[in-house]
């Protein structure tokens, strides 16, 4: 019976790995920055250049489940995020989507940069694209934890804008299945690059003689582990 439990909870822990709230393409080479709680990579076919992924250690599936020290390390995380897209001119775009499906599903936050000129229009965006939907938003003020909003769990978007503004849909309040590549579109949408919406048109293609796709991934993985090393947590007292 132990070895069955520990084998189930090996596929658990495997499952909740890869299953996700939007695709997100793991790579086995992909650099991650790992505090105690919680780690950050960058995201296989994101949006932009820097698009972060963090993700609690331990299976939670959506961040309602995260304990205070979680809460806190995501933050932190978020906040050193942030400070990078700072640095850049860029400003932060957060979003997270709970199904509750599957026992599977293993939470993840996207981190998206965006430059400083769309920021304000990101709210407008969401609205936009999801009205025609039936996805409706509650808004509420930055700081306003989700938990004041959400006394229950039940399937969810989250979306933290750059102004600190979040906006909140209830899944249930839509009839509509909700589309799965919400989150992706409105950004690719605001990006003004709507063919971006989908993940496989964001993984760097090779050219004949030129480097192959495990080397172009590896320098975009490269690429966000140097600009996030002096603002990483996990490196800076």
């Amino acid at each position: 019976h132990a070895h069955t439990r520990m084998r189930a909870h090996a596929r658990m822990r495997t499952h909740a790995h890869i299953r996700t709230q939007e695709h997100t393409h793991t790579r086995t080479h992909a650099h991650t920055q790992t505090c105690t709680h919680v780690h950050t990579r960058e995201s296989a076919g994101g949006l932009v250049p820097h698009h972060a992924l963090v993700i609690p250690i331990v299976h939670k599936s959506h961040s309602l489940e995260l304990s205070d020290d979680e809460r806190a390390e995501m933050r932190q995380y978020v906040d050193a995020i942030r400070n990078m897209c700072n640095a850049r001119g860029e400003s932060l775009l957060l979003f997270e989507r709970y199904v509750g499906n599957s026992q599977f599903e293993h939470m993840h936050l996207q981190a998206v940069p965006l430059p400083h000129a769309l920021a304000s229009r990101a709210k407008a965006a969401f609205e936009r694209r999801g009205a025609p939907l039936g996805v409706a938003f509650e808004t509420f003020p930055a700081g306003t934890p989700l938990s004041e909003k959400m006394q229950a769990p039940e399937p969810f978007l989250h979306v933290e804008l750059p102004s600190g503004e979040q906006l909140l849909h209830r899944l249930s309040s839509n009839p509509r299945k909700h589309p799965l590549q919400f989150g992706r579109e409105v950004v690719a949408e605001l990006l003004g690059k709507p063919d971006r919406a989908d993940w496989k048109a964001c993984m760097p293609r090779p050219t004949p003689g030129g480097p192959s796709s495990e080397e172009l991934e590896q320098a975009l993985t490269d690429s966000f582990k140097n600009a996030f090393a002096a603002f990483d947590p996990a490196l800076v007292d």
